[in-house]
């Protein structure tokens, strides 16, 4: 992997990899993964920002950054565009998705959201998977 260029390759775990071209296959967003260089709260979040633009750039987004936040420290995405950013044992992944061909007006938006998490496997416990994961989710993992 490139550093920012969010490109799967040996840098990321081939389960990870599986998982990502899975998601892309099905749903109509992108993902990417990037290395987070150095340590702490500000290489984390820069790290995800960094897989968020590149996400933003792979699926058209007019305004493909995420250079501002909400207060509680959210991103704030594009107009016409929604993800998510997460990160964990030194890699950030982001989301994206364009909503604007799919969304009629402001108040539809916000119906047009994704979500991404990033756990080691094996490092949730049971009874918090039951707490985070759809059903269907959990029967795959059960399985």
């Amino acid at each position: 992997m490139t550093p920012g260029d969010g490109s799967p390759d040996d840098a990321v775990p081939a389960p990870l990899a599986d998982a990502i071209a899975r998601l892309e296959a099905r749903a109509s967003l992108t993902v990417r993964v990037v290395p987070v260089a150095g340590t702490g709260r500000a290489a984390d979040t820069a790290a995800g920002r960094r897989a968020a633009s590149t996400a933003l750039r792979a699926v058209h987004s007019t305004h493909p950054v995420v250079d501002t936040h909400h207060p509680d420290g959210r991103p704030c995405w594009p107009a016409d565009a929604t993800g998510s950013i997460a990160h964990a044992d030194g890699l950030a992944v982001a989301v994206a998705s364009r909503v604007a061909d799919r969304v009629a007006d402001r108040a539809d938006r916000a119906r047009c959201v994704v979500g991404i998490d990033l756990e080691r496997s094996g490092a949730l416990p049971a009874a918090d998977a039951a707490v985070v994961l759809a059903p269907h989710e959990q029967a795959h993992v059960a399985a």
